[in-house]
């Protein structure tokens, strides 16, 4: 048999940039995330598993990092931006390759808190990076790209985090 569904959920820290990876680490700029991925494996090999299907990720991104990109022209802020963290939101359709690697494309929107309401900014984003673990206990460390859309240059985040991994839905495998 071979077990066709997987989920994943994973969290941790994500450190938001501008158009650069300078100073990533520094200056508060990281917050909190979360991801969940649901899967189908579309292969036979008992070794390792690849699977295709969906991201979805909800992460805050720190005031600093807004104001990095903000500076860096990547994306125009608000004047009335009152210094609070951002909410985004990224929906993406990829692969996760032999169990271990991950590659992702899709769609964000990223909502900036200014005096009164909400500035949304929408663009794309690519996500590739390495899931260390097979089993129910994964680490995850993977680097995101965001770019156009409401952005006009590319910026870069970086994740880290642990995450859970559910298989289920068995099938007979197919012989020849």
């Amino acid at each position: 048999y071979t077990t066709r569904m997987n989920i994943r959920i994973s969290g941790g820290i994500a450190a938001q940039n501008g158009a650069t990876y300078d100073q990533l680490f520094s200056n508060g700029k990281s917050a909190p995330y979360g991801t969940a991925f649901i899967g189908y494996r579309f292969d036979e090999n008992s070794d390792a598993a690849n699977y295709f299907g969906l991201f979805g990720t909800v992460l805050k991104i720190s005031a600093p990092s807004v104001q990095q990109m903000d500076i860096d022209e990547v994306l125009a802020v608000s004047p009335s931006f009152n210094g609070d963290p951002s909410n985004a939101y990224e929906v993406e359709a990829g692969f996760v390759f032999g169990d271990w690697f991950r590659l992702s494309g899709g769609i964000g929107n990223m909502r900036i808190p200014t005096v009164g309401a909400w500035q949304p900014n929408s663009y794309y984003t690519g996500t590739g990076g390495f899931i260390l673990g097979r089993k129910a206990l994964n680490f995850h460390a993977t680097t995101t790209v965001l770019f156009g859309g409401d952005l006009t240059k590319t910026a870069f985040r970086v994740n880290a985090g642990l995450g859970f991994s559910f298989k289920f839905l068995k099938s007979r495998k197919k012989y020849s």
